[in-house]
């Protein structure tokens, strides 16, 4: 899901919901991407809240993240 969050800059650019109430949160960057200060500060902050977020970077990160969860979560792509 495209995560929107009014009056929270830097957030996440996506939530991605998995089997059995796995939540991560997914910022998607270019291969030469990096973050800006507040999406740093608002990862560290989900962080601290316990929450798996993933900065992917390029189309080939996100086909790894993609892979690597359809397989652990045996979800049918």
């Amino acid at each position: 899901y495209k995560f929107v969050s009014p009056g929270n800059i830097g957030v996440p650019d996506r939530i991605v919901i998995w089997p059995n109430g796995v939540i991560h949160f997914v910022e998607l960057k270019t291969s030469k991407g990096v973050l800006s200060r507040l999406q740093g500060v608002q990862a560290r902050e989900l962080q601290k809240l316990n929450q798996k977020v993933f900065v992917l970077k390029g189309a080939d990160a996100l086909a790894g993240y993609l892979d690597q969860f359809i397989e652990e979560f045996g979800v049918k792509a």
